[in-house]
């Protein structure tokens, strides 16, 4: 029997909801020749899903999907991008990503998509092609707007729906800039779509955060201790108690992720278990072939095929903890020279200066720091 993707995503959080526009989102993909998998429709499911409060508002203001690569979450997009421009009538919707290529591919699959619908076709007013300035303008006043991710991108706008994709790259000013277009808007609607976070994933780590804490709240309400909720979420002692410490359920937020349990060595021995390879990548076995997945762990080695193929993520400290999050401040606390070490002096007699140096792993910015005991 052929071992196929596991179809639920391992971490789910999501408010609990009676009606969702998901199918109609489906639907109409379909209607545009874009095949959707069981896991693509639920995952439109419930990023389009109504509150049960105002069946006119969606029921999320930002939805989180993390799923590895070449899974089929660029389908998933697609089929979203043509529902907020169609079905939704949204008169702003504004997608972005970090790489100038993938916002370019994005645009030229989503009009390939409309030119080949007479249906949707004929309802567009304008396409503009300027480099980097991507646009699909209906005759109903509606735009879709492609941009590359900076500091700057979004500003002016006012966006109903803001598609951010490899939100792996997402920072804190990028945000900044974002954000503020949908405060005037009514039901706007934010979309973090990515694969495992880096070091630098701070928008992304924060998102997670906040769904493991209200996956986190649940474990604790079913009656579970500590250490149980922490071998359900597949997480370490520690990072439960972090989440125990704010646990609380999130009704602005969905949160979906297809990975393994955070606590899976990075062993080659361990990770070659094809009952990992299919608990991350929904599409296994279908678009994504196992003994690829093999070569894949062979070539990139234990700690990149447990990011790219396992979803297992690396994420920056948490702010929160007032950024003891690599070492705790306890720890930090128990490596201060006691009175009367001997520790060699400068030459005033005082303890020498230390330096430390840390830079972000793609280099965009670097950090010198020093510490020395003042007069």
């Amino acid at each position: 029997m052929t071992l196929l993707g596991a179809r639920a995503p391992r971490l789910r959080w999501v408010s609990p909801y009676l009606r969702t526009r998901g199918p109609e989102a489906v639907d109409l993909a379909t209607m545009a020749g874009l095949i959707l998998d069981p896991w693509q429709r639920d995952v439109l499911d419930d990023v389009c899903a109504l509150s049960d409060d105002d069946p006119d508002m969606w029921n999320t203001l930002e939805n989180g999907i993390i799923v590895p690569r070449q899974n089929g979450k660029g389908g998933d997009i697609e089929a979203y991008v043509l529902a907020c421009l169609f079905l939704w009538d949204d008169q702003m919707i504004l997608y972005s990503a970090h790489r100038f290529d993938t916002s370019q591919k994005m645009f030229k699959r989503i009009r390939a998509l409309i030119v080949n619908c007479p249906s949707l076709n004929r309802r567009v007013r304008r396409v503009y092609e300027g480099n980097g300035k991507e646009s699909i303008h209906l005759k109903s006043g509606a735009e879709l707007a492609f941009h590359t991710r900076s500091a700057s991108a979004g500003r002016g706008f006012t966006g109903n729906n803001i598609i951010l994709d490899e939100a792996f790259k997402l920072e804190a000013t990028m945000m900044g800039a974002l954000m503020p277009t949908m405060s005037a808007v009514r039901n706007p609607q934010i979309t973090y779509w990515s694969s495992a976070g880096w070091e630098i994933s701070t928008q992304l780590g924060q998102v997670r955060r906040r769904a493991m804490a209200a996956l986190m709240f649940l474990r604790l309400q079913e009656g579970l201790d500590l250490e149980q909720a922490a071998a359900a979420l597949g997480i370490c002692t520690e990072d439960a108690e972090r989440y125990q410490r704010r646990a609380a359920l999130d009704d602005g937020l969905a949160f979906l992720e297809w990975s393994v349990p955070e606590v899976t060595q990075r062993v080659r021995a361990v990770m070659s278990d094809p009952k990992l390879h299919a608990m991350a990548n929904p599409a296994y076995g279908i678009r994504i072939s196992p003994a690829f997945v093999l070569k894949e762990l062979r070539a990139m080695g234990a700690i990149e095929f447990g990011r790219e193929r396992l979803g297992i993520g690396d994420y920056p400290p948490d702010e929160d903890d007032d950024g003891w999050g690599v070492v705790t401040e306890a720890d930090w606390a128990r490596l201060v020279y006691p009175d009367g070490a001997d520790v060699r002096p400068g030459r005033t007699g005082r303890r020498r200066a230390a330096f430390a140096v840390d830079m972000r792993p793609d280099r965009s910015k670097s950090c010198i720091s020093a510490a020395y005991e003042d007069e």
